[in-house]
């Protein structure tokens, strides 16, 4: 295929390995995601779309609870106005299991029109995570919480 995204995809995945110092990183085959996993709770999806030429990385950021559910709504959603909580992510609800996930997507490319850097794309990973950290922690605490500010993580931790 001449106009496939998938070696594109595969080339910045790649240059996110070596930016990492883990090789042969791969897209899983069956659903085109490669999966990082910090910790226990927090995992990162690269996925790459092939129709839309894009690539995005999103998280499962925490359970929606019951208690204060529609305070705590307005509040993700006061976030997700022009991105000014997320640092440029989106978050949304799935409604079914009331799970709140943060996502991106990303040009495959960056400024210059070259293929977007390992760095440039871990630079975005430490972004999402460290919001998915803190609208975790918002969603564990509730609305009324001191949870203002999102956590700056050293980088080096995840890199």
């Amino acid at each position: 295929m001449e106009n496939s995204f998938e070696p594109k995809a595969n080339i910045v995945l790649s240059s996110l390995g070596d930016f990492l110092g883990i090789p042969d990183l791969q897209f899983d085959e069956e659903d085109n995601t490669c999966r990082f996993q910090f910790n226990e709770e927090l995992v990162i999806h690269l996925t790459f779309n092939e129709e839309k030429q894009e690539l995005m990385i999103h998280s499962l950021v925490g359970q929606l609870p019951e208690e204060d559910r529609a305070k705590m709504v307005e509040q993700l959603m006061e976030a997700n106005l022009f991105w000014a909580g997320t640092r440029g992510a989106t978050m949304s609800l799935d409604r079914e299991s009331s799970q709140v996930i943060i996502a991106n997507t990303l040009s495959p490319y960056d400024a210059n029109g070259s293929l977007l850097s390992g760095e440039s794309l871990a630079k975005t990973m430490v972004d999402l995570a460290e919001m998915n950290l803190h609208w975790g922690t918002f969603l564990k605490k509730g609305p009324e919480s001191s949870v203002v500010e999102p956590v700056s993580l050293d980088a080096n931790r995840f890199l």
